[in-house]
């Protein structure tokens, strides 16, 4: 686990506990419009998302959070935070709306992103070989390298 990679606080409501709880992995789904939050094993090929926080709007998650999940249902109104789930072994290929978890040498999805490093008490992705995710109010990053 990153130093500060959850927010302070981490839950602000209680009706997401079981649904999505924070430092779960998720599969992100569905459209835009219409998204689905499944929690899965982090191990998982269908992990694409972390949970980092619970809150009750999206605009109350940490502002570089990757992505956020709004719930508005019976059970009650609730937010998941979300960070990309980066796995070692595996690569994300991320477009507007859709996150994937593949192999990298997937010939069939092209532009995956393979994490290859994680810089501490950095704001930027200026120290990365080909670029990467920056957490600035988090102060980490992930430097990825684009797969074909």
């Amino acid at each position: 686990m990153l130093p500060r990679q959850y927010p302070d606080p981490a839950q602000k409501v209680s009706t997401a506990d079981t649904a999505a709880p924070v430092g779960a992995c998720a599969q992100l789904g569905g459209t835009t419009a219409h998204s689905t939050l499944s929690v899965v094993p982090c191990d998982s090929e269908r992990s694409n998302v972390k949970i980092i926080q619970q809150v009750s709007h999206p605009r109350e998650c940490v502002r570089d959070a990757d992505q956020s999940y709004y719930h508005n249902g019976p059970d009650g109104q609730w937010t998941a935070c979300l960070d990309y789930a980066w796995q070692i072994s595996r690569c994300l290929a991320i477009s507007p709306g859709k996150i994937i978890n593949v192999a990298c040498d997937d010939p069939a999805i092209p532009n995956k992103e393979k994490p290859v490093r994680v810089f501490r008490n950095v704001n930027h992705t200026h120290d990365c070989t080909e670029g990467g995710f920056a957490h600035p109010v988090r102060l980490y990053t992930i430097c990825t390298e684009t797969q074909p």
